[in-house]
């Protein structure tokens, strides 16, 4: 079982993949000198890599693919975020053995997923993702750790009733909306399939579709132990935002503890009073 993680309690430095010796220092040793090849030859293949003992707890070294950087994707930022940054590491203590069930929305290609299913040993996570290509990439991924029993993902959007609605092909970036742009996008309704049973963890990065379930009533009667979430910026009607996305969270109950703050977007990370 992985040991506990420290609580985070600042953000990390503002490093991106303009530093690949950073990344290359949370690497498994055999694999810094493909990494560091695959830089140096302009990142125009796909590879696999493993982390090492500095990204993740335990004995599993978690594996996954970095793809050539395209407008389509962005691995190495993704990978960044989560294993370098670990921008998932709660400020507060969780016992890794007792949780169960982990929601994970907006998965995009599988690290996130990789992450709690890694920490989280006796987890099953389930997975919203909307984009065709990212969660093709995000099976991939998760299949090369044995993962896969543990894992469902639903290939559609998380919102507050159910619909259609269209994404953008913007990598990490990507945007639901009602445009004919991107790929059209099936999109469930969260309350619905998430009442009536405990999650012990919720994390929500879904680009700004993050303010039709807080702005839902519903929100409230949800049986979540902490939530993790990343803002963004603030729509045409007034909402989103740090500040708003705080004030709907404690509205609803819960205890707010920002762990990364952008200015337009952040995470934070909450839990009932």
């Amino acid at each position: 079982m992985p040991d506990a993680l420290p609580p985070q309690t600042a953000p990390s430095p503002a490093l991106d993949d303009r530093f690949p010796l950073l990344f290359a220092r949370c690497l498994a040793r055999a694999d810094v000198p493909a990494y560091l090849m695959w830089q140096l030859g302009g990142r125009t293949r796909t590879i696999d890599v493993r982390m090492g003992t500095r990204s993740v707890p335990g004995p599993h070294r978690p594996r996954f693919q970095l793809r050539p950087p395209s407008v389509g994707n962005n691995d190495v930022g993704v990978a960044y975020e989560v294993f370098v940054h670990r921008y998932l590491v709660p400020p507060f203590a969780i016992e890794p053995g007792a949780v169960r069930d982990i929601v994970d929305l907006g998965a995009n290609v599988g690290l996130s997923s990789i992450w709690w299913l890694t920490v989280y040993p006796h987890a099953h996570v389930t997975a919203f993702e909307p984009h065709p290509v990212h969660a093709a990439q995000a099976h991939r991924n998760v299949g090369l750790n044995g993962f896969t029993s543990r894992f469902t993902l639903h290939e559609a959007g998380a919102g507050p009733r159910d619909a259609s609605a269209w994404i953008s092909d913007q990598g990490t970036a990507s945007t639901l909306s009602n445009r004919r742009d991107g790929f059209e996008a099936k999109i469930m309704d969260l309350f619905t399939w998430l009442s009536g049973r405990h999650h012990d963890i919720l994390k929500i990065d879904i680009e700004g579709s993050e303010t039709g379930l807080l702005a839902d009533p519903r929100f409230d009667s949800l049986d979540v132990g902490a939530l993790v979430m990343e803002w963004h910026g603030v729509d045409d009607a007034g909402e989103g935002g740090r500040d708003w996305c705080v004030q709907r969270l404690e509205a609803f109950g819960y205890r707010i503890e920002i762990t990364v703050d952008k200015g337009p977007f952040g995470m934070l990370w909450a839990r009932r009073s």
